[in-house]
């Protein structure tokens, strides 16, 4: 996890820039070798997201859940399936779409390594905020997203733009970083 000075720096900046990049130096995950090739290959059987709209030049591949998050013991409750929607003022690509993805199945739901990556944003998250909202369960949104380039192509990984769900938290975690051909 995070060190008690790494965690309160993390948090400060936040609050100061609103932002905060976090290098893998700055924590440890819980898991072992299987665990992380178990996540690694749970990229690889996701369906494709039909809302990418740069097929000549690549593809979007996504998956997404609700869940309930609770900090004090760090479980993960997987909400009924819903549609993912954003505003069109947050997202003028395909904001006021009622967007459906695959859920999160259990391989991935069993991730220690996952749940590490949550319990770290919410570390950093909690510096943030005043301590009675400490213990409180926290209704979260999970994504899991890979994207394919053709050789020789450019795409926009976020058309929309900057990213912005219109949530007052969001943690994104990048996960390999490969070159090969579709």
């Amino acid at each position: 996890m995070l060190s008690l000075v790494n965690k309160h720096e993390l948090a400060r900046q936040v609050k100061e820039n609103k932002f905060v990049n976090v290098s893998s130096d700055c924590f440890n995950l819980k898991g072992n070798f299987d665990d992380f090739s178990q996540l690694t290959q749970s990229w690889e059987n996701m369906p494709p997201d039909p809302q990418f709209g740069q097929s000549s030049a690549g593809a979007r591949y996504r998956r997404y859940s609700d869940f309930e998050y609770n900090p004090s013991d760090g479980s993960l409750r997987q909400l009924e399936h819903r549609a993912y929607f954003q505003s069109k003022k947050n997202n003028r690509y395909v904001g006021g779409i009622q967007r459906h993805f695959a859920d999160f199945g259990a391989e991935v739901l069993k991730s220690r390594i996952l749940r590490s990556l949550i319990n770290i944003d919410f570390e950093i998250y909690k510096g943030t905020l005043d301590s009675v909202l400490h213990d409180q369960i926290w209704q979260c949104q999970i994504h899991q997203i890979r994207i394919e380039i053709k050789p020789g192509q450019e795409v926009e990984i976020t058309p929309e733009g900057i990213h912005c769900d219109g949530y007052p938290f969001s943690g994104v975690h990048f996960w390999g970083n490969e070159t090969g051909s579709m």
